[in-house]
């Protein structure tokens, strides 16, 4: 069965939903003709800029569904139905979304709305054509639908990487060890999940040299600042050592088509940058750089570690290995230095070190099963068992899993 093609549909789709919504709100969002307008735009793009990859292995969807189960878990079985333990804001401000972009969030509050306009202008349109399904379960599956594309995105980035099935499979057994994804399902941060997976279709595309990249990388600051920070530090890095200047630009510019983003969201994020925060210290920066391992999963760090010595102790340095391990250590210090001064920011950026920690401890991994036959399974088990271990026993998600 062809996954690839469903999934490439999938992103592309709620790609144009959300350009649509965007720059429609501005004159009238109708929620029907969106949808048919997407539909077709979506079948014409995915025709017209077809991505050529492996076929996404059916080990692969399932452990994929997997992920997605556990993010789900508690609101089906804990707090069946209530997601207890989400931010509100995200249904909040797609609820308060009419035929134009409102001006506050009534009838909920009449506070000024600045909230990240990406997902609550995807999920709305969803709200707005399935009125006889609780709002609250629609956001809550854009969330998990979400998740499960990230997974997907992982596994596939590693298959493409290093050209190897094994290296996708991997990646998955480290994805489960991985806390970032499932706070964010658990806090409700879905607008910073949309704006994940869509950083990671652009990676995969523009490492493919397809154009649809210029087509996913706006959504990235349509959703979310903190991951158009990020987005900016990777793919600066990527220029750097790629030295494929010209894509690049054309890359950068397609982020003028989330513009009207910048006059509801970031007019506000920039004024109020510099006004968050305490005092650096160096008991703050040790904190938090005890704090970082545990943000981007105690394995993936580790694995990471070795990976990037075995890289500088083999010399094994080709552009990917480069760009690996300047994203690694440039976004894991600018997290450690944001966060250690009080800045939000902080905990945004150490997505991509996750990211990045986690390639590199594929590359690792790799290296020693394939050095040996037959290391592979029991290499493979013994990091999806040690990952879902961390997941049952983190004290960060046990609250957030019985949805306090």
């Amino acid at each position: 069965m062809n996954y690839l093609k469903g999934v490439l549909f999938s992103l592309v789709f709620f790609a144009i939903i959300t350009i649509i919504s965007l720059w429609s709100s501005y004159v009238f969002r109708f929620a029907p003709l969106i949808l048919i307008v997407s539909v077709a735009v979506t079948y014409f793009l995915t025709k017209q800029f077809k991505l050529e990859l492996f076929q996404i292995s059916s080990s692969a969807i399932y452990l994929s569904l997997a992920i997605a189960f556990l993010v789900a878990h508690p609101f089906l079985f804990v707090t069946p139905f209530v997601d207890a333990s989400a931010d509100p804001a995200a249904h909040i401000s797609a609820l308060a979304i009419t035929d134009s972009i409102p001006e506050t969030y009534a009838p909920f509050s009449y506070l000024e709305y600045r909230y990240q306009i990406g997902f609550p202008l995807l999920a709305k349109m969803f709200i707005d054509l399935l009125p006889f399904v609780s709002s609250n379960f629609i956001v809550w599956l854009l969330g998990v639908i979400f998740t499960f594309l990230s997974a997907i995105l992982i596994y596939t980035i590693s298959r493409e990487f290093f050209d190897d099935e094994k290296a996708g499979l991997i990646a998955l057994a480290l994805f489960f060890g991985s806390k970032i994804i499932f706070q964010n399902m658990f806090w409700g941060q879905y607008t910073f999940i949309l704006a994940s997976v869509f950083f990671l279709a652009t990676l995969l595309t523009f490492q493919k040299k397809n154009k649809l990249a210029y087509l996913f990388f706006p959504i990235i600051f349509i959703a979310h600042p903190g991951v158009g920070f990020y987005a900016l530090i990777f793919f600066g890095l990527w220029t750097l050592i790629y030295k494929n200047y010209s894509e690049s630009l054309k890359l950068f510019l397609s982020g003028l088509i989330a513009l009207p983003s910048f006059f509801i969201t970031y007019i506000h994020f920039l004024s109020n940058f510099g006004n968050e925060g305490i005092p650096l210290t160096i008991s703050s920066l040790i904190d938090n750089s005890l704090i970082f391992t545990l943000w981007i999963g105690g394995l993936i760090f580790v694995l990471g570690i070795l990976g990037l010595a075995f890289i500088i102790y083999k010399k094994d340095f080709s552009k990917l290995n480069l760009l690996l391990i300047s994203s690694f250590i440039v976004s894991g210090l600018i997290s450690i230095l944001l966060s250690a001064s009080g800045k939000i920011l902080g905990g945004r950026v150490v997505e991509l070190a996750m990211f990045s920690g986690l390639f590199l401890s594929v590359y690792f991994v790799l290296k020693l099963v394939n050095s040996k036959q037959k290391l592979f399974i029991p290499a493979f088990f013994l990091i999806l068992i040690l990952s879902f271990g961390l997941f049952l026993t983190s004290s960060q998600l046990f609250p957030l899993k019985s949805g306090s």
